[in-house]
This record gives C-alpha cells, sequence and structure tokens, in this order.
C-alpha cells in the first residue's frame, strides 16, 4: 500500500472540507489510500478518477448508489450493489438485468417507472407489492 503524499493530504482535507475538493485538479498517480479516503468522504468524487479500481467503483456504489452514473464499466455485482443502495440509480443502467431489476425494486419500488423493458419477474413483483398494499396480503381460500 502507497502513502499519501502530502499534497494529497491536502487534498482530502479539501475534500473533507468542501466536498468534492480536487474538481479540476489533476493528480498524476494518485495513491490508492488516497482513493479511497476520499471516496469515503464523498463516493461522487469518483467522477474525477480516470483508472477506477474494481474496488472503488464497489465502495463508492455502496456508500451512495447513485455514485454508479460516474462510475467507468459497471459490472452486473457493482450495479446490484448500487441498487441495493439506492433503487432509483437503475436509471443509470443502459439495459439492467433481471437481477439489477430485481435489487432497484426491491429498494425502491418507485424504480420501476425508470425501467424500460422490465422483466417479467419484476412486473409480478411490482404488481403484487400493489395489490397487497391496496387489499392487504393474499387469503387463502378455506373451506
Amino acid at each position: 500500500m502507497t502513502q499519501m503524499t502530502e499534497y494529497e493530504k491536502k487534498l482530502l482535507a479539501r475534500v473533507k472540507r468542501d466536498g468534492g475538493g480536487f474538481a479540476g485538479t489533476e493528480i498524476k498517480h494518485p495513491s490508492a489510500e488516497f482513493l479511497r479516503a476520499a471516496v469515503a468522504i464523498d463516493p461522487f468524487v469518483i467522477r474525477f478518477v480516470s483508472n477506477q479500481s474494481y474496488d472503488l467503483r464497489l465502495r463508492a456504489v455502496r456508500q451512495n448508489g447513485l455514485a454508479l452514473e460516474y462510475v467507468n464499466v459497471p459490472t452486473e455485482e457493482i450495479e446490484i450493489a448500487a441498487m441495493r443502495q439506492n433503487g432509483l440509480a437503475i436509471k443509470f443502467v443502459k439495459n439492467p438485468s433481471r437481477d439489477v431489476q430485481m435489487a432497484a425494486i426491491k429498494q425502491n419500488m418507485n424504480a420501476y417507472k425508470l425501467i424500460a423493458r422490465p422483466h417479467k419477474d419484476v412486473v409480478a413483483l411490482y404488481f403484487e407489492y400493489n395489490r397487497t398494499l391496496h387489499y392487504g396480503p393474499a387469503q387463502g381460500l378455506t373451506k
């Protein structure tokens, strides 16, 4: 693990104070320690990182799912992690898989409205939720 430089420590203090405080500042080879610390403070800092590690992308979306908008090359696992934190992040996924859609609507049913082509299982879950919301849980037939 590389140590933070003095310059990185100053930038990190700016991120803490201003949030996203190194916008427009070029950091040629930031240390992994600096990037982890900056994303822990403000996950949207990821938008300034061109060489995003898998770990950094996952950390950012786990902290705030909407940071998915700035993730380079999101994997399905990263998309699902983002949906679990904020289902409305589905608006940043071009062709969400069934699992990504399910994670999104389980976290926030309003995410359904953002899915252009919902999977049949997602449609069924959404309508079951709305039926339950309006009429209560399904009652079994008794003899």
